[in-house]
């Protein structure tokens, strides 16, 4: 046979195995799509010791919280977020440190750290309504028992679906609380939510091991979200033709004397004072025990 009438055979196999190849390159494409890390995986999420003040608002509640509280670094951006995670050490509610990384790392059962959730709630239940209609409903017996640390114990019925938790109740709130159990051996108790301004509910967590601090716990909680709220202080022109400016507290750290203003910030209260604020030339004494502060002996 000619050149021209020449007969080329090629293998059976060829459209099969090209046809397998590209299902092949094609699943393999999208694995890797799908699985690949995402761009904030990547990224440092470590907490910061950073006490830069960060502007957030949720639901319209506007909040500057020094960066050392903040948990996500997606966070840190501040700006409309929907929620923020706070976090802070007992028993002076302070921010985030580099000594203190493997405790904030942690989870210890005594661990010493607070967790925040302040986050927009569109149901407007109160801490009470949430009681009553989430919770008391599943009470074995409402009357409850006495319980150490000013709380009211309430068992849930073993069909609640709250079986293996532990309701307490104080004046100023409600905990429910994990109970110990081999599979958690670092049980929780997580403050129910309440209404902290329209449409934004604040919850907190803390280990078990401390629930004798729940007050003292619940009331360093109050103090901090006051102060990222600018609720412990406010400026405002004074009085004297705006010379002098006028500070407004909460815990009246200010006392008057004559011409002039002594401003007390106890050592204990000083993680209060997280807002940035122009002193205007004031000059601030340091603690009677350093060795070149100033030590005002008497004031006539």
């Amino acid at each position: 046979m000619s050149e021209q009438g020449e007969i080329h055979q090629h293998s059976g196999w060829l459209i099969p195995l090209s046809i397998a190849g590209l299902i092949a390159a094609l699943c393999v494409a999208f694995l890797v799509y799908y699985l690949r890390p995402s761009p904030g995986a990547l990224r440092d999420n470590r907490p910061t010791a950073e006490a830069t003040m960060i502007d957030i608002r949720v639901h319209g509640l506007k909040l500057r919280v020094p960066a050392r509280y903040i948990a996500s670094r997606a966070q840190r951006t501040g700006g409309d977020l929907e929620q923020v995670s706070l976090f802070a050490s007992l028993p002076d509610m302070r921010g985030y440190s580099e000594m203190e990384a493997a405790l904030f790392a942690g989870n210890a059962a005594d661990s010493p750290i607070v967790r925040f959730l302040i986050h927009a709630d569109k149901n407007g239940l109160d801490a009470q309504s949430r009681l009553d209609r989430i919770y008391m409903p599943y009470i074995a017996d409402a009357k409850g028992e006495a319980a150490p640390f000013g709380l009211t114990r309430y068992n849930f019925r073993a069909d609640s679906g709250y079986g293996r938790d532990d309701l307490f109740v104080g004046k100023s709130g409600a905990l429910l609380c994990e109970l110990p159990a081999q599979d958690v051996p670092s049980p929780n108790c997580l403050a129910i939510d309440r209404t902290i301004a329209p449409g934004v509910s604040l919850s907190y967590r803390f280990k078990r091991a401390q629930l004798s601090r729940w007050q003292v716990i619940a009331s360093g909680v109050d103090r901090l979200i006051a102060s990222v709220r600018g609720e412990i202080f406010a400026r405002s022109a004074g009085a004297a033709g705006g010379k002098f400016g006028q500070i407004h507290f909460q815990d009246r750290h200010i006392e008057g004397v004559r011409d002039f203003a002594i401003f007390f910030v106890l050592e204990q209260d000083a993680y209060e004072f997280a807002i940035d604020m122009d002193f205007h030339g004031i000059l601030l004494f340091r603690p009677f025990h350093h060795g070149n502060g100033v030590e005002a002996k008497k004031i006539a």
